[in-house]
């Protein structure tokens, strides 16, 4: 095993709550691990890799659990890269769109208005193939179509006329329900077998942000969160952290000129290339006590993915892992085989706390 060792240490501000580690090897820096306070759910430990960023060839580490010394916390990880040739550099990939449209009455007016703008034209920029969903909330959510339905012009023509008559009209701001009213359909998502995105338009605040941003916590190895705050006093720290959360991104649109850039930047990020079906077997199957192996359907270009073990000590580990990947891309098969050694952490809790990329 590669040994990691700490070569900087420092907190983030004065209460101490949020620190930052910095980790070598050789005198070549690997990574930053940082503990941040300030986002929710909070206590969380996020890393940013700084090597092999180019590279598709998973990464592994090991710690020793500082709570029980008879296990051993494994994560591998995975980056994918989509293979770049003339023919697909410009392919403009379908995917699942569940677009969740504030129509609170806090949203009447401007904020109605910039809403609609944007939905017509996410609608209008979709790709072929794709398939897409229309739930307004307030108080209550209701959805104006009952499952997503393929992307037509028959189709679209629909909805456009739906949009045209949106009002701020449902009451209050709950977004906890309708999220977990699209969460709960993942088996109908299953079938359709194409990256799902959310897009949350809203205005306002709400009372559950804990609970709620626990939720899309909770579904972001399935969803993609993309989160836009409109108007002037929307809840910024709810809205950035939808998105981080969500593994999506978060924008906030203040008048109705800013909405066509917003759109087009993150329809753009949402079509990005993927793969499917996947599957990844390691070496570590056989002795792993406790499997935690959450492999979204789907995997975007430049997506990382962890797949975290905990190994009994006491068993004979071998140095290297042998991981074996398969999936899907433009519908041909593909297949790796990687041989790799482990960078070994000091002895804590780090990767049991492993969460984000």
């Amino acid at each position: 095993m590669k040994e990691l060792k700490i070569s900087e240490e420092k907190y983030l501000n004065d209460d101490k709550n949020n620190y930052l580690i910095n980790y070598e090897i050789e005198k070549i820096p690997i990574f930053t691990s940082y503990h941040r306070d300030d986002y929710i759910p909070s206590s969380k430990i996020y890393f940013e890799i700084e090597k092999n960023q180019n590279s598709c060839e998973p990464l592994a580490y090991c710690q020793k659990s500082s709570l029980n010394k008879d296990e051993l916390n494994y994560v591998i990880q995975y980056k994918n890269k989509t293979k770049k040739t003339n023919d697909n550099i410009l392919k403009i990939n379908p995917a699942l769109f569940i677009f969740l449209i504030d129509q609170s009455g806090s949203m009447s007016g401007e904020s109605i208005k910039i809403a609609s703008k944007g939905l017509k034209l996410f609608l209008q920029s979709l790709p072929e193939k794709s398939y897409y969903q229309i739930i307004g909330f307030g108080s209550n959510y209701k959805a104006y179509d009952e499952t997503p339905k393929e992307y037509t012009q028959e189709n679209i023509k629909k909805s456009l006329e739906i949009i045209d008559h949106l009002d701020a009209n449902l009451g209050g701001t709950d977004i906890y329900s309708p999220l977990k009213y699209v969460f709960d359909s993942y088996r109908v998502h299953d079938e359709i077998n194409l990256p799902r995105n959310i897009f949350l338009l809203t205005d306002g605040e709400i009372e559950d942000k804990s609970k709620t941003l626990d939720l899309i916590d909770k579904n972001s190895s399935k969803y993609f969160i993309y989160s836009i705050g409109i108007g002037n006093y929307f809840d910024e720290d709810l809205i950035k952290n939808a998105g981080i959360i969500g593994k999506g991104a978060y924008n906030f649109c203040k008048d109705i000129q800013e909405i066509n850039k917003v759109i087009v930047k993150e329809i753009n990020r949402a079509i990005s290339p993927f793969c499917s079906n996947i599957n990844i077997k390691s070496s570590l199957d056989n002795d792993n006590l406790i499997k935690n192996k959450l492999i979204p359907n789907t995997l975007r270009d430049n997506e990382i993915i962890n797949l975290n073990y905990i190994i009994n000590n006491k068993e004979k580990n071998n140095n290297k892992i042998n991981i074996e990947i398969i999936y899907l891309e433009n519908e041909e098969k593909v297949e790796k085989k990687y041989e790799i050694i482990p960078y070994y952490f000091p002895e804590g809790e780090e990767l049991s706390k492993l969460i984000i990329n």
